[in-house]
């Protein structure tokens, strides 16, 4: 028998689409780095979608960073593979041997995808569709719960597996507070504070993280370490830190085939690009880059994407109060 897995989606409806040009194109002028006593000091500069010069610095504790460098691992990665050909044995083996039975599994890794395969041996008169039945349960339980602990999940149609926002954001917020404050520090009025941490993110370079060594995504707090990152890892980023700046307003990932960009209910400010999640709408951000899209306004290549096909949306959960806490910094 075989598995390939991925995640959960909740329907949204493409309220209105605007693909004006951008205002102009993302520029990081500067980025600095710096490790002090167990913490790491950022420092950006960059020009806002209005041609300013802006600046941030923050501290990020080291600790926090590692984490978010090693935690994150794609499924065809071998500690995902060789992780789950352990779980799906044990599992299955706890079952089948009471009942005088033997399992043999093997998981085949390609790439972006990981096939399991077993066999099981079963006395006759055990191997009836009610064991074969609870086999393949446990085993798809096996599977879904490694994947888990990568913070990988099934994708809405159940054929692929994509990072699992709906966890990785919510546990980011507190590792990216400082970065939620610095901006806050900026502005008391929430649609600057929206406008200036989306126009940082599309600043930081694009690039798709390496592949063979972080599985084409990081964690947001490794992302703003790496100084580069591709459309999902900028839009998890941008989350995590909006989730602090407006803990009252709800956020969603968007993810139509192949990208990745958020939406959040705020009130749309005239002519918006906006979706409807369960009732609400969002008002879309294409947190990208290089190009220093405004709030409501999105690629025409995403827009082609959103109005073909039906995108994923993942309402983002908030965190709890010990993830929204800013971790200890190192002293």
């Amino acid at each position: 028998m075989r598995f390939c897995f991925r995640g959960l989606s909740v329907p949204a409806v493409l309220l209105a689409m605007l693909l004006g040009p951008p205002q102009a194109g993302a520029k990081q002028l500067g980025f600095a780095r710096q490790v002090d006593k167990g913490n790491v000091d950022y420092a950006y500069r960059f020009n806002d979608a209005e041609g300013r010069e802006q600046s941030l610095r923050f501290r990020l504790p080291e600790a926090a960073v590692s984490r978010g460098h090693r935690e994150y691992r794609p499924i065809d990665s071998p500690e995902v593979a060789n992780s789950l050909k352990r779980r799906v044995e044990q599992t299955l083996d706890e079952y089948v041997r009471p009942l005088g039975g033997s399992i043999t599994v093997t998981v085949e890794r390609k790439k972006g995808s990981l096939s399991v395969h077993y066999e099981v041996k079963l006395p006759p008169n055990r191997a009836t569709a009610t064991v074969e039945a609870e086999v393949e349960r446990r085993a798809e339980t096996a599977t879904s719960e490694t994947y888990a602990a990568f913070f990988n999940v099934r994708d809405a149609t159940g054929a692929e597996v994509r990072p699992d926002f709906a966890r990785i954001v919510p546990r980011a917020v507190g590792d990216l507070k400082p970065v939620a404050d610095a901006i806050a520090a900026q502005t008391p009025d929430e649609r600057e504070r929206i406008a200036l941490a989306l126009a940082f993110v599309q600043s930081i370079p694009y690039a798709v993280p390496d592949r063979r060594n972080q599985g084409g995504f990081v964690m947001p707090a490794a992302f703003f370490d790496l100084n580069r990152g591709d459309c999902d890892v900028k839009s998890a980023a941008l989350a995590a830190i909006l989730m602090s700046i407006l803990p009252n307003r709800s956020i969603a990932m968007v993810l139509p085939p192949e990208h990745a960009l958020l939406a959040i209910d705020i009130p749309s400010a005239g002519d918006e690009a906006k979706i409807v999640v369960n009732g609400r709408s969002y008002v879309l951000l294409e947190p990208t880059g290089p190009a220093l899209w405004p709030i409501g306004r999105v690629a025409e290549e995403t827009g082609r994407k959103m109005a073909g096909t039906r995108s994923e949306t993942v309402v983002l959960p908030r965190p709890d109060e010990k993830q929204a806490a800013a971790p200890k910094k190192a002293r």
